[in-house]
């Protein structure tokens, strides 16, 4: 399966355009069967992501390994 792993542990802030690059980047796989998973996002990511109810389009994993496992089943 196609797919995209995005290690979020460095980013401490998101905004309308990060968003929405997200929810871009979400749609063109999507489209194309695959998926993004986001990794270790810090609480103010995970906060915003759920306040915008983003965290139900994607999968948010606490490691890179286990966002990789994901995409392989599938």
């Amino acid at each position: 399966r196609e797919g995209v792993i995005l290690d979020l542990e460095a980013m401490h802030q998101i905004d309308s355009c990060g968003l929405e690059q997200l929810l871009w980047l979400h749609d063109q796989l999507d489209e194309r069967g695959g998926a993004v998973r986001l990794v270790n996002p810090v609480e103010i990511v995970c906060i915003i992501l759920r306040i915008t109810r983003l965290d139900r389009c994607f999968d948010i994993h606490t490691s890179i390994e286990s966002a990789a496992k994901s995409l392989r089943m599938g």
